[in-house]
């Protein structure tokens, strides 16, 4: 075998074993987010009436999670429950009351506190009060488990300053167990345009040079392929790389409504 053919078998196998590596590394950059669009509102506005919406996250047959509108003795009530009876469907909350986070905002097994509402006899109420009542683009985070492993996820919910309505705008969780996912992320799908994908941006002389043209993120994170962060910073157009490894990374542009993932070979 000559010094170019044993070139080329080295070259392939450090190829594939790169792949093999980015494929088996469980990172957050990678993973599928499942998406669905619900925007279905809930409004009891009379006495001692209610109303219910139930949702299914995985689309399996079984709802993991019911939301509540009521009038209750002619208070109006906004409540998420944890559904059907078990331990395993948790909601976000923070002093009792689910957390209130605004998009981009993490989720993942290091948030704290996870409740559920189900207490082996009856279920006790999750309400939506203080600052909740007037949002609009506000979500709920929650994780539930699929083959006994904790998904984590999403639901945008809007409720008008009167509390009269919740409009159950949409979810999505990460269909791999136990990694992080930004809240109102709905994966690269969410990119309005997807033919910039080959234009976002251009690396010359180790600088990665961002197309204007396509609006500035305000935030820059570049991962390597074991989930590692290695940059996280305020954006500018360009961003040296000069002291960055030969290998893949994978670059998060955050805007205010989006967010894109691009991955990056440096040779």
């Amino acid at each position: 075998m000559n010094h170019f053919s044993k070139l080329f078998l080295k070259e392939c196998f450090i190829s594939l074993l790169v792949i093999i590596i980015y494929f088996c590394s469980s990172t957050t950059i990678h993973a599928k987010i499942i998406y669905k669009e619900i925007d279905s509102t809930i409004s009891a506005p009379l006495l001692n009436q209610s109303q219910q919406y139930y949702l299914d996250l995985n689309d399996d047959g079984i709802d993991e999670y019911f939301f509540n509108h009521g009038n209750q003795m002619g208070t109006l009530v906004c409540e998420i429950y944890s559904n059907p009876p078990s331990f395993t469907n948790e909601i976000l909350i923070e002093n009792y009351i689910p957390a209130m986070l605004d998009y981009s905002s993490e989720i993942s097994a290091i948030s704290t506190e996870w409740l559920n509402t189900y207490n082996g006899v009856g279920t006790s109420a999750l309400y939506f009060l203080d600052n909740w009542p007037g949002s609009v683009n506000k979500f709920v985070a929650v994780r539930f488990k699929i083959n006994n492993e904790y998904h984590y996820g999403w639901i945008g919910i809007e409720i008008p300053s009167n509390s009269t309505y919740i409009n159950i705008k949409d979810c999505a969780f990460d269909d791999v167990a136990g990694q992080m996912i930004y809240a109102g992320y709905k994966g690269v799908e969410d990119v309005n345009d997807l033919k910039i994908s080959n234009r976002l941006y251009s690396i010359n002389n180790n600088k990665l040079i961002f197309n204007s043209n396509y609006g500035l993120p305000s935030l820059v994170e570049i991962y390597d392929i074991f989930g590692k962060i290695v940059l996280s910073k305020s954006f500018n157009n360009i961003i040296d790389l000069e002291y960055f490894n030969n290998g893949i990374y994978f670059v998060v542009f955050k805007y205010n409504n989006n967010i894109i993932e691009r991955s990056v070979i440096l040779k």
